[in-house]
């Protein structure tokens, strides 16, 4: 089964590659012919979504979640099977990229002051775009390809996700920090990142090596590191097509306006997938819209009012309280305690007879944590807090910052590299 999606993710990434290749730029295109290269677009995506989908979830998924329930009753700690995953997969992430040209611009001293400029002034987009222009020149590599490979992420390829390439203070934030980064690592006194690695996977095989169940567990390891690059790989075929799907429905949402099929870009968000492909075959058969404009319009109406509706805790009749999780066993008792308190929040608008948030205290002398909740990692951080709504606020990131923000994905990748700390609803 692993061959095969391996074969198969490798046909559907040359047709990509094939296909992307011969794009031209979404505004030099006729209304026609941008119509069909977004169904052609879309055609693409909605396959590569339907084989990850069946590789990761129904493959790889299992398997890596058995190997690394193993590894942890070995006493293995996340980020360290994590490590073990990575260390010969071969896949590439933003991160990486973004690491590689800011050694090209760590090697051109006019390059190091464009991007110090173009960083200080990046809450202006013309002066931004100016300097990622000038960079592109000085550098010899056009940076606008690091947002090709990393547009918007998630299973739910959330097209108005903003991308790179459309917020030039985005990207220029994120080559500041990888710059830090690499410097930090050149000085004596800074952390050595770059030789320290394949240390840390050989020590950790080493360990494996101990186990006692050390030929399984090496085996598996060969096993567990393709599946995990599959998924990798299928996760960024997906990051590519759908950003290049969002900047084709961009100029498209543009022309829309300007012909009368909607009364705003912004609507386009708001027709259902089906709607979409009627409303792409209309414009591209030349036919009136399947949709009218008001429909969207309707639609982005009602979500902004709704949005400002805070629901009540329940409906009906007050609920009884929930039974005390203390009748389980310790370790099942502070995990239903962790899942009623974060239901009760997330769902149930903070019904005070919920649980308190474990480890946390009603009593006047030790007052709850400003921030509840569960940690994702080991380690302790302090620094001053960034409240960020938006990825196109990663520019206001400095080093040492307490990022706080509702969720992450590819697109903040530049704020995680020099935040201290994280902390996501």
């Amino acid at each position: 089964m692993l061959a095969d999606a391996e074969a198969r993710l490798s046909d559907l990434e040359r047709a990509w590659d094939g296909f992307a290749k011969a794009l031209p730029a979404p505004g030099e295109q006729d209304d026609q012919a941008l119509g069909a290269t977004i169904q052609r677009t879309l055609g693409h995506l909605e396959e590569s979504a339907e084989e990850h989908f069946r590789a990761s979830i129904g493959g790889g998924a299992p398997m890596l979640g058995r190997w690394a329930r193993t590894l942890a009753g070995h006493g293995f700690a996340p980020h360290e099977i994590a490590t073990l995953l990575r260390g010969a997969n071969g896949t590439r992430s933003l991160s990486d990229a973004l690491t590689d040209a800011a050694r090209a611009i760590a090697r051109n001293e006019s390059a190091r002051r464009v991007l110090a400029a173009g960083t200080a002034s990046s809450k202006t987009t013309d002066d931004a775009s100016l300097a990622v222009e000038a960079l592109t020149e000085l550098i010899g590599r056009p940076l606008g390809d690091l947002r090709a490979d990393h547009g918007p992420g998630g299973a739910s390829y959330d097209l108005a996700d903003p991308t790179l390439d459309e917020q030039p203070g985005v990207l220029l934030a994120g080559l500041s920090a990888a710059l830090r980064n690499l410097d930090d690592a050149e000085s004596p006194s800074g952390p050595d990142t770059g030789s320290t690695a394949p240390e840390v996977v050989a020590e950790l095989r080493s360990r494996l090596e101990r186990c006692d169940a050390k030929g399984t567990l090496i085996a598996d390891l060969a096993v567990a590191q393709r599946w995990h690059a599959l998924r990798e790989n299928g996760n960024q075929l997906s990051f590519a097509q759908s950003g290049t799907l969002r900047r084709q429905l961009l100029e498209l949402a543009e022309r829309w306006v300007r012909r009368g099929r909607l009364h705003d870009a912004r609507h386009l968000w708001n027709l259902d997938g089906s709607e979409l492909r009627a409303q792409l075959a209309a414009w591209v058969d030349g036919r009136p819209p399947v949709v009218p404009a008001d429909v969207p319009a309707r639609r982005a109406t009602q979500a902004i009012r709704q949005a400002r509706i805070a629901p009540p805790p329940f409906l009906g009749p007050p609920p009884g309280s929930p039974p005390d999780p203390s009748v389980f066993p310790p370790a099942m008792a502070e995990l239903t305690r962790s899942i009623m308190w974060f239901a009760n929040h997330a769902f149930g608008a903070g019904d005070p007879r919920a649980p308190s948030a474990p480890g946390s205290s009603d009593d006047g002398a030790h007052p709850r944590p400003v921030v509840q909740g569960r940690p994702g990692s080991a380690g302790t951080a302090r620094g001053p807090v960034r409240i960020l709504s938006s990825p196109e606020q990663v520019a206001e990131v400095r080093d040492g910052d307490v990022l706080v923000c509702p969720y992450t994905n590819p697109n903040w990748t530049p704020a995680l590299l020099c935040a201290a700390a994280v902390v996501t609803a």
